[in-house]
């Protein structure tokens, strides 16, 4: 067994598709279609990543656009 298996676990620092989709609560659907296309991803051969800074950013925008549209 490898010292990474039996060490503390690591935060995690990107995601792919499926698990941004669950990580912010949405279908993978709702997240490929309204979601996926405004966030930078990372992209090596067939794996797709988004960090999960980007995840919050994101968030953190889509916030401040609902309060002020709300005003």
């Amino acid at each position: 067994m490898s010292a990474l298996a039996t060490g503390p676990t690591l935060p995690r620092l990107a995601f792919r598709v499926g698990e941004a989709a669950l990580a912010l609560g949405v279908s993978p659907d709702h997240f490929a279609r309204h979601i996926a296309p405004e966030l930078r991803w990372v992209r090596r051969g067939a794996v797709k990543l988004v960090a999960r800074a980007e995840l919050e950013a994101w968030l953190e925008r889509e916030a401040s656009r609902t309060l002020e549209d709300a005003l």
